[in-house]
């Protein structure tokens, strides 16, 4: 009998849980939550996206993903989305002070962008390339140091990109060096562009090296 009990109590637990379970299904349509403002900051690979808050959880548009080189396919018969990483590769090397020359006190913050490069004839003239390409690094060359090694992950293939639908291509890419150190109190700031174009399709990038000059003569 006590085994009858147990057994009523369960078969009571799963009808219970299937009308509980059945009663919250939702439907095509139906009203899930407000989409709210939010002041969170969210980041893909080190890259803000808009975002957004829907019942207490931050959401972001998956088409958003394209400007960030992913793969989004719809499939409007199965009703499916698949959103796939992008081939990636690697540019890196170093940059150095002149030789016999270290960096000052507090050392030398460089930042390193790979930028598309939008001079490429093979690559469709699409309006804000450059700032939509770019992969950055942010490296130092600590106090008394002459030089430090950098790397950048960067997209191999750009699909369904964020300014022309279906669009694919390989990008070669130019890297753009800005650099800055302090003189006393005062923050000294230079730059150049890489008079290299990269063309990762050939494979990984290495010993990219650039020699950077803080005197002030």
């Amino acid at each position: 009998m006590k085994k009858r009990i147990v057994a009523s109590g369960i078969l009571l637990t799963i009808v219970l849980s299937v009308f509980i379970v059945s009663a919250d299904i939702k439907k095509i349509g139906d009203v899930i939550g407000k989409v709210l403002y939010t002041d969170i900051k969210t980041y893909i690979d080190g890259y803000e996206i808009e975002s957004y808050n829907i019942g207490g959880r931050t959401v972001i548009p998956v088409e958003s993903l394209k400007a960030y080189g992913y793969n989004v396919k719809w499939n409007d018969k199965e009703r499916r989305l698949d959103v796939i990483s992008p081939a990636t590769s690697t540019i890196s090397g170093k940059v150095g002070l002149p030789e016999g020359t270290v960096a000052p006190k507090g050392g030398i913050n460089i930042q390193i962008d790979a930028l598309v490069n939008s001079n490429d004839p093979n690559i469709p003239p699409i309006d804000g390339m450059n700032l939509w390409g770019i992969k950055s690094t942010r490296v130092i060359i600590p106090e008394g140091k002459g030089s430090i090694e950098y790397s950048i992950p960067v997209l191999l293939e750009y699909k369904d990109a964020k300014f022309a639908e279906n669009m694919q291509f390989t990008p070669k890419y130019v890297l753009r060096v800005h650099y800055n150190w302090l003189i006393g109190s005062y923050k000294a700031e230079r730059g150049f562009y890489g008079d290299k174009t990269l063309d990762l399709s050939t494979g990984l990038k290495t010993n990219i090296d650039y020699t950077i000059d803080i005197s002030t003569k």
